[in-house]
């Protein structure tokens, strides 16, 4: 395809860069590549002087858009018919602007052709633009439906596609219509500072860096999979400053976990912990009067969707947040990426992949060859069954030809999938794409504390102290082997877990530093009341040596050497001291014992002490 650079300066709309190359709007049969998010390309379109239908990706985005604009309309899932028409046959409306799910496009195109009644009137009277087109590629391998409105694109008599980060696209349509690319150009630096963190101690990391932005007020974190979001919000026990903005159904799944800080759409203002879904990655406009700290998470060992292309979505993550309330300054803070790498990753070049795809559609084009030479229904059932489980089939769109977004899908997983198979490839992506000034941090640890034990219920509770313990004796080794070894940090993360409903590993913590491995184990794993008491006791005792003066200085106000209190006065004393410091430990009359050098007189009536002078803290006598 012709490429057509187009340069665009700072604080330069998509609008005035085009009318500079001649273009009124965006020229059709274009792959138009903004390069950059927040250009305008869809405001532009939407004031184009024509019929337009808009594409987009996601709901949240087609709300955020028509929002108050009657002169717009929005269509998705629950919008029915009857309002499309409505719409439609508004003559107050010159220009008739349609923004529209793919999956709720034939709702569209049903209702323009029967106001039209012809369809190819309908394909020459609106303009189809396709937003954020690269999505047609990423999401097919669970949304197939995003693709339904592909054949009918083709028949637009002008169209274009147009995302900040299209993916190269094979379906043959692009060339038999002559399609160019255009391709904005900025004349300035626009690259954004990216601190990439990559470690095989995720958990640690995040712990870490959250620790590190305690005191930024809003904190924007992109990860696609709500089961990490709810592991980590409860790990970290911050569900009370959060709020995660996901799918509908997804929005439904955390209600039954008792969230009520889930929404399907963005809801202002922010909380402290802000927590995105794929849904909000593109397209959404994040207009804020604030900062925020941005931050991408992928964790490889909770899911492989976690995965972010830093060619698009690192792209569009970064490019929802609009400089509305900045004046052309960055409008977020800092901007981060942590995530864990698999080196056992098997990554197939495409190559391998066109050979597969050849293997699997000879396997299928024979099982239709038995499907049509097959004469009873029985053998017919079985020969449909096994065609629509083939992995071909799962190539081909609704009118069983090849739907070459999916084969393109194929290609783009193994291409970011070997990004995360090496440190090094992934670093240099992010380099390659020419929006990031990257700092890279790349560390390792011998040992990681696996909070995935405790989510699992069917572990008994007392296993569960067990493996505390053991893990705070692992992490102490290597402590010893590497006194640079980070060992707080996971420490902090093992305090925060739930053992039980009224039990956190904070307890457990406590018990093996005050009490050590072995006492643990001699009382039980099953006895926490009694490992409580042997806490208060370890802890009292502990208090005594660190208070060893101060007590002893609360004595000699009360008795100076010579001094001869009766047994049952000196342990009262001490009885008083123990109890104004906290400590909680038996005390008898021979307690005093601790601080003063004593004699006693048992021939006395009461019997007495007499305070014959004080000891050190070793035992030794002192003045």
């Amino acid at each position: 395809m012709e490429r057509i650079p187009i340069p665009i300066e700072h604080k330069q709309y998509l609008q005035a860069a085009l009318k500079k190359k001649g273009y009124t709007n965006i020229p059709t049969n274009t792959i138009l590549k903004k390069t950059l998010p927040g250009l305008g390309a869809t405001y532009g379109e939407i004031n184009a002087k024509r019929h337009s239908i808009i594409i987009e990706p996601n709901v949240p985005v087609i709300i955020g858009k028509t929002k108050d604009k009657p002169e717009l309309l929005g269509v998705y899932e629950d919008v029915t018919e009857k309002r499309i028409k409505t719409y439609l046959q508004n003559k107050d409306i010159k220009y008739k602007k349609i923004l529209t799910t793919p999956e709720s496009y034939k709702k569209v195109k049903k209702v323009a052709v029967s106001i039209l009644k012809d369809e190819a009137l309908f394909y020459s009277t609106y303009f189809c633009l396709f937003d954020e087109c690269e999505k047609l590629i990423q999401d097919i391998d669970y949304r197939d439906s995003i693709t339904q409105p592909i054949n009918d694109f083709f028949l637009f008599e002008n169209k274009a596609f147009v995302s900040a980060t299209p993916l190269d696209m094979m379906h043959p349509e692009f060339e038999r219509q002559n399609f160019q690319i255009v391709e904005i150009e900025p004349t300035y630096d626009y690259k954004k500072d990216l601190e990439l963190i990559i470690t095989d101690t995720y958990e640690v990391a995040v712990y870490k860096k959250l620790e590190e932005l305690k005191d930024s007020k809003h904190i924007c974190i992109f990860l696609n999979k709500t089961d990490s979001i709810d592991k980590l919000i409860n790990t970290l026990h911050i569900e009370d400053q959060s709020k995660i903005f996901c799918s509908k159904k997804s929005v439904q799944k955390l209600k039954k976990k008792e969230y009520k800080i889930a929404s399907d759409s963005i809801e202002l203002p922010l909380a402290k912990y802000n927590f995105f879904t794929c849904r909000f990655f593109s397209a959404v406009d994040i207009e804020l009067r604030y900062k925020p700290d941005v931050i991408l998470l992928t964790n490889l060992k909770d899911a492989n969707h976690t995965r972010i292309d830093p060619f698009t979505e690192a792209i569009q993550i970064y490019g929802r947040f609009r400089d509305k309330h900045f004046r052309g300054e960055i409008p977020f803070n800092s901007l981060t990426h942590i995530t864990n790498i698999n080196p056992h990753y098997k990554v197939k070049t495409r190559e391998d992949i066109d050979r597969i795809t050849e293997i699997n559609k000879g396997y299928y084009d024979q099982l239709k060859q038995d499907l049509e030479k097959a004469t009873d229904d029985i053998t017919k059932e079985a020969i449909q069954k096994n065609i629509n489980v083939t992995p071909y089939s799962e190539l081909l769109d609704e009118n069983g030809m090849l739907n070459y977004f999916s084969l393109d899908n194929l290609y783009n997983e193994e291409r970011v999938k070997n990004y995360y198979s090496n440190p090094d490839l992934l670093i240099q992506a992010y380099r390659d794409t020419g929006h990031f000034n990257v700092t890279e941090i790349v560390n390792s640890s011998p040992f990681t504390f696996d909070t995935d034990f405790f989510r699992n219920k069917n572990n008994p509770v007392k296993e569960m102290r067990k493996f505390i313990v053991e893990s705070l004796e692992e992490l102490a080794k290597q402590k010893e082997i590497n006194s640079d070894f980070d060992i707080e940090t996971q420490r902090a993360i093992i305090k925060r877990v739930e053992i039980s409903g009224t039990e956190r590993g904070d307890f457990m913590v406590e018990c093996y530093d005050y009490l050590g491995k072995e006492a643990i184990e001699r009382t039980g794993y099953s006895n926490p009341s009694e490992l409580k008491k042997d806490l208060v006791i370890a802890k009292s005792e502990e208090k005594v040596k660190d208070l060893f003066y101060d007590i002893q200085d609360e004595i000699r106000k009360v008795y100076n050497i010579g001094t001869t209190p009766t047994k049952n006065e000196a342990k009262e004393l001490i009885a008083d001291i123990y109890k104004d410091n906290g400590i909680e430990l038996k005390i008898t009359q021979e307690t005093i014992r601790i601080f003063c050098l004593v004699s006693e007189d048992n021939n006395k009536k009461p019997a007495i002490f007499r305070i014959r002078g004080f000891k050190s803290e070793f035992g030794e006598e002192s003045v």
